[in-house]
Order: C-alpha cells, then sequence, then structure tokens
C-alpha cells in the first residue's frame, strides 16, 4: 500500500530540492492520483515545459475522472503541436472528446489518421467509425410509440456520484461516493463508493423516493469501493462489485500501487446479508465486476479487462498491459464474459461473449430483460456513438452470430457524455439510467454521475408555426425545423412543404427552442419556450429567415482571426460550412480566397502571416473534400484593410480599448468571392 501522504511528501521533497514538477506529475500518474497529478502537470506546464507526454497525460487526468471538456483542451493542444507522435490509442480519446463537445465534422476527420496509425485493423473497418449522417444523431428514443420522459431524481442525487440503479421488492439500489466520513480514494478524492438503498412507490402521477438508507450489513460494507448490484428474484442472493480486499477487509494491491475489481455474493439471512463468498472466476491481476443475471438466473454475465478466454485464447481486443478499471470510466479495455451458474451454486469456464458485441474499446454495465435482449454501455466508435459512453441494447443473446443487430438507445438516453448502466421494468416502458451530464447548473443536486428516471410521456402539447422570407414574408418550403430540449438535445426536425407549416409535440413543463434554417438562407431563427401543465395545450410560433442571395449576386461572410494566429476559429468553421453548404447545392459554384491582416507588424511579416491564413482557409476546404472548387488562395497582408483609422498601429491587444480591438479584429480577416465566369444558381431555380 502506497498512502497518499508519503506521496505528496515525496512531491514537496522533489519540488523543493529541484523543483521537478513533471517527475512529481509522474510519480502521481502512475500511482492513479489524478487529481494531484494534474496539479503538478499545470505546473510545470505554467513554467514552460512542453511535451507529449506532459499534455496526453494531462489530459488523461481529467478522462479518466470523465471530465471530456477539459481532457479536450490538453489533446487538443497535443495534436495542434505533437500530431506526429499521437498513437491510435489518444486518438481514439481525442475523436471520443470531440464527440463530446458535439464537434463531430471534426471527430470524423481525425477518423483517417486513426486508421493509419490503428495498425491491426483494416481500412474497411476503421472506415466504419466515420458517422456519414451527422443528423441520425438526432434521432430521439420512443417508447411505446410515445416520446422518451426523463428525470432526474434530484431527491436522491447528490453532487457525488450516483450510478447504477437495480430494483428489487420495491427497493432501489445504487452506488455512491456520498459518505463525507468515508475513507477518501486519491483516484478522484472523493470517498469511496457504498451501496445505497431507497423505497420506491409508484403513484397515479409520480414516483416517491423514501427511507434512503446505506446497506451496512457487515459482510458487504468495508472501507473501499463497492457497486453494481443485482439480486436474484426470490431475495435470497446478491451479487456485487467490490475492489479486492484481504482477509480484513482492506484493499490488496499489486506491485505497482493497484487494486482490481472482484464479484462477491452474499445471502439475505434474517434481512442481513451475510455468508459472504469471492467468486472462483475472479483474477487477482484482472479486474472483474457488473454482475447481471440472465432471465432463468442460469448464467451471470460480467464485465472484465481479462486478457485470454477460459480456453487461453487472445483476444484482440485487449491492450498488451491491462490497466487499472474502477467502476466506471476508467482507462481500459474491457468486455462482457459469461459464466453458467450450476444446480449446487458453483460457476462453470468463463466464456467470452460471441458475436460482435465486444470490441477494443470499452464494453460494460451489462442488463439483461425478460425477452433475453442485452442492454450495454460501449464507447467504441465503430458503433454509431454520440461520444463516450452510449448505451446500446442487441438481439445477441437469442440470435446467430452474423444475425447480431446493435442498436443506438438514441436521445434522450445518450448524447456527448458518459451515459451507461440502464435498468428497464419487465414492461419495457420505465426504468433507470445514470449519466454525467450536466443538468441545471444552477441545482446544488446536478454533480458528476446522476441517476436518471425515464418512462414515456403522459402530459403532451403541440408547437406549430410557418417559416416565412424576412424581407418578403413568402412561406418558405424545404426548411428545417429542429425541436431541441434544455440539455441542447435535438429531439426531433421536420422539413417544410409549400405552406411553410412545422408541427412538433412536446411534453409539459419542459423547456424546449424551435430552430429554423435553410439552404440560400444564412441565418437561423430561434424561438425559446416553456410548457406549461396544461394537457393538449397548443403554443404557436411562427419563424423568419434572412436571404443568403440577393437580386444578382450571392452573400458570403468574411470569416476573422485571432491576433498573430492563422488557425479557423470556431466562428469562422461555421461560417465556412455555410460555404460548403452552397457548394453542394451547386456544383458549379468556384471561390477566390484573399487573406489580409491588421496593420500591425512589419509589411514583410503581414505579407507572411496573411499568406499562412489563406492556406489554412483553403486547407479547410481540402479537408472537406471541396479544394477543386478553390480557384485561388492568396495572402494581401495589410495592403487593403478594411477599417483603416483603428488606432497607433504600434500598440497591442492589451493596451486597446474594446472599440479599437473590434476594429483591428475586422481588418484580420478571409474574404470569399465568387470567380467570375462561375454561372451562380439562384435559390428559386
Amino acid at each position: 500500500m502506497k498512502p497518499k501522504y508519503l506521496l505528496i511528501l515525496l512531491a514537496f521533497a522533489y519540488c523543493t530540492i529541484s523543483s521537478g514538477q513533471l517527475r512529481v506529475a509522474n510519480i502521481f500518474y502512475e500511482n492513479y492520483s489524478y487529481v494531484d497529478a494534474a496539479k503538478f502537470f499545470k505546473m510545470a506546464y505554467d513554467d514552460g515545459t512542453r511535451s507529449y507526454e506532459l499534455l496526453t497525460r494531462l489530459g488523461d487526468c481529467y478522462f479518466n475522472n470523465s471530465n471530456s471538456d477539459e481532457a479536450l483542451r490538453w489533446y487538443e493542444e497535443a495534436w495542434e503541436t505533437y500530431e506526429d507522435e499521437f498513437t491510435a490509442e489518444y486518438l481514439h480519446k481525442y475523436i471520443q472528446c470531440l464527440r463530446g463537445q458535439e464537434r463531430y465534422v471534426e471527430a470524423n476527420e481525425k477518423v483517417p489518421f486513426y486508421i493509419e496509425r490503428k495498425k491491426n485493423e483494416t481500412e474497411q473497418e476503421a472506415r466504419a467509425y466515420i458517422i456519414k449522417d451527422l443528423n441520425i444523431l438526432n434521432d430521439s428514443a420512443l417508447i411505446n410509440g410515445r416520446s422518451v420522459a426523463i428525470e432526474n431524481l434530484v431527491n436522491i442525487n447528490t453532487p457525488y456520484s450516483d450510478f447504477g440503479s437495480f430494483v428489487h421488492n420495491n427497493k432501489l439500489y445504487f452506488a455512491s461516493n456520498r459518505n463525507p466520513e468515508g475513507k477518501v480514494y486519491q483516484w478522484n478524492e472523493q470517498p469511496y463508493l457504498d451501496i445505497y438503498q431507497v423505497d420506491v412507490e409508484a403513484k397515479e402521477d409520480s414516483t416517491q423516493y423514501e427511507n434512503l438508507n446505506l446497506v451496512t450489513s457487515d459482510s458487504i460494507r468495508t472501507e473501499v469501493h463497492e457497486g453494481t448490484v443485482t439480486i436474484t428474484r426470490d431475495g435470497k442472493t446478491m451479487y456485487f462489485t467490490r475492489d479486492n480486499v484481504n482477509d480484513r477487509n482492506r484493499v490488496k494491491y499489486d506491485g505497482k500501487g493497484s487494486s482490481n475489481l472482484k464479484i462477491y455474493r452474499a445471502t439475505n439471512v434474517n434481512g442481513q446479508w451475510s455468508n459472504l463468498e469471492e467468486l472462483p472466476f475472479n483474477m487477482n491481476k484482472r479486474s472483474t465486476g457488473h454482475p447481471a443475471l440472465s432471465p432463468d438466473e442460469k448464467r451471470l454475465y460480467f464485465v472484465s479487462d481479462r486478457e485470454q478466454d477460459a480456453q487461453g485464447n487472445r483476444n484482440s481486443g485487449y491492450s498488451e498491459i491491462a490497466k487499472k478499471c474502477r467502476n466506471v470510466n476508467d482507462d481500459c479495455t474491457t468486455d462482457i464474459f459469461y459464466v453458467d451458474i450450476m444446480d449446487d451454486g458453483s460457476f462453470g469456464p468463463v466464456t467470452l461473449l460471441p458475436g460482435n458485441v465486444n470490441s477494443p474499446e470499452r464494453e460494460m454495465f451489462p442488463y439483461i430483460t425478460e425477452d433475453n435482449t442485452l442492454y450495454f454501455s460501449s464507447d467504441s466508435p465503430a458503433l454509431l456513438n454520440h461520444g463516450l459512453l452510449d448505451l446500446y441494447k442487441t438481439n445477441a443473446l437469442n440470435v446467430a452470430e452474423d444475425s447480431t443487430i446493435i442498436e443506438n438507445m438514441k436521445r434522450p438516453f445518450n448524447g456527448p457524455y458518459d451515459d451507461f448502466a440502464l435498468f428497464i421494468n419487465e414492461e419495457g416502458s420505465k426504468g433507470y439510467f445514470s449519466s454525467n451530464r450536466p443538468w441545471d447548473k444552477g441545482d446544488e443536486q446536478s454533480g458528476n454521475d446522476d441517476i436518471y428516471s425515464f418512462g414515456e410521456s403522459i402530459c403532451l402539447q403541440t408547437v406549430s408555426g410557418v417559416v416565412t422570407d424576412m424581407e418578403t414574408g413568402a412561406l418558405l418550403e424545404n426548411a428545417r425545423v429542429r425541436l431541441i430540449d434544455e440539455q441542447k438535445m435535438v429531439l426531433d426536425s421536420v422539413f417544410t412543404k409549400a405552406d411553410g407549416y412545422y408541427s412538433f409535440e412536446l411534453d409539459c413543463n419542459r423547456k424546449y427552442r424551435v430552430v429554423a434554417n435553410r439552404v440560400c438562407y444564412n441565418n437561423e431563427d430561434i424561438e425559446e419556450f416553456t410548457t406549461s401543465n396544461i394537457h393538449e395545450e397548443a403554443l404557436e410560433k411562427n419563424l423568419q429567415l434572412k436571404a443568403l442571395y440577393e437580386p444578382g449576386e450571392i452573400v458570403i461572410n468574411d470569416i476573422t482571426f485571432v491576433f498573430n494566429r492563422w488557425e479557423i476559429t470556431p466562428e469562422g468553421k461555421r461560417e465556412l460550412e455555410n460555404i460548403i453548404t452552397l457548394m453542394k447545392e451547386d456544383p458549379r459554384l468556384v471561390i477566390d480566397i484573399e487573406s489580409h491582416t491588421d496593420c500591425r507588424g512589419s509589411d514583410e511579416y503581414n505579407e507572411w502571416l496573411s499568406g499562412k491564413r489563406a492556406q489554412s482557409t483553403k486547407a479547410y476546404f481540402v479537408g472537406r473534400g471541396f479544394g477543386d472548387r478553390i480557384n485561388s488562395a492568396v495572402g494581401k497582408g495589410e495592403s487593403e484593410l478594411k477599417n483603416k483609422n483603428c488606432s497607433d498601429c504600434r500598440l497591442q491587444d492589451r493596451s486597446l480599448n474594446a472599440d479599437q480591438v473590434l476594429c483591428h479584429k475586422e481588418n484580420r480577416r478571409s474574404v470569399f468571392s465568387i470567380v467570375d465566369e462561375t454561372p451562380v444558381r439562384k435559390c428559386d431555380e
């Protein structure tokens, strides 16, 4: 065991003696103390240290603690500086983090690099990682033909991690690290996980959760992780996940200071869980966890990062060095296995789940329903994936391997964050899942992983209206109207017909936006509103769009650049996508690019800088497959200032007021024009 205080003393010793922040950071990193490792990596970064290892490991510190937003920042900087050193492993993480920010186009652009560096896959297999139709990610799930309503269980969830639901005998069991008196886990500097239970009472129009308690049976509760429960129908047997412990219920570490997970079995005697038994197929150097029973309770499914199956056959999906896996979201490869449960309570051989469910990435949290449908979570980019862990269902347990179908459960179950640990009732109409998606940021209950309930929506309303041209008032056909909820998830979308009309069905007591856009129009019209609790109330929201084409010409907006930089900004990318949309609509469209600087810097430097901006602008079109539609891309330096009287050109941004900064920004631009001989098609052609 390596107590945290010894690591801290060692850290200070290094810092005092040699200012070796990077070495200290690596010590914490190798010991899975990612919060502390991030602090020292940042200290080294702030002192000017730059390396591929520092940036990628700093990204890992956040990725392994489910903070994909911050992880992306460091992976992105590592990619920009050390592109040639990026491995397939880090490209996978980078792609997943981009998807986690809903930057799906950029994620697709990184896939060819992933293909190149993942040598053990064929190009055809790796090409499946590209999401060809991004609109699919906006599809919504249905229950009994109706939309799905989800609810954050704010009376149960805490600012800590709460996840992994299982309902038995009207009690909801879940894992949480909310105990403030619990021992702290150095991985994320939060208490260890415990198992909790709460009474569930379904009423006519709501569900009540009362009598929340910690499962305190001596045989189950220890000072280490316990979680992810499954219980037999008769209530006599519980299977659960726990850290590998010794006879005194203390964590057993391997030679590197790491502890793996194991599955345990307990029996209910007079209302108390006792007769604890470690299952024989656990491994000391590999993790085994997330138990789930088949409907007949004769087979136990679980997740493991073990390298070989029961027959000793190598699974190509496993990494050479399997890393430690905690209960959720670790940097490790995991697959789904099963063992048969014999009549005498013993177990058959460990078998890797056949078919195409398992991948080279993470499969986790299996759950099997009465009809033998397997639900699970995966972050495999080979599946349709919104980003990070998504929930899936498959018929793999009912059909031959070549007939297996894996379905993404769509929104609102899935989104750009981790979505996992689904439990669904026998009727398939209600249940629970877990997610670390942001909920209401002003709600003190919002935190890390949260438990959500789901079911079919019962209080419904409608919103409808027409989409018109802002100038002429004409009704617009083929305008796309999207319905978006407060989590920025697209719930539905339609294209208007000749009458310009759209309509959506809504749930009561929810915030929505309707957003309209159309080819040949250069803006979106957005209407935000909140539905009431009145069933079948009808709302009207009309939308207006501004024409992109004007008589005799086409309007293409400039893009601007950051001072002294040439990379395309997120705002610039959105504007370039408008141009690409025009190119898709009119294959005859060819454009010229002229890039400019502001007046600061020498003439020679600005000539060079504007050339870099022109080339980066052209490179964006090349990357999107429209490079042959760029006639020219030239830098004009500061020779054609849009605003000629901004301020003293020798001043830096920090010396300028807001108006002066904006003035200079408008000079730092790329300008687009139609090649004279290009016959531009009008929108009404």
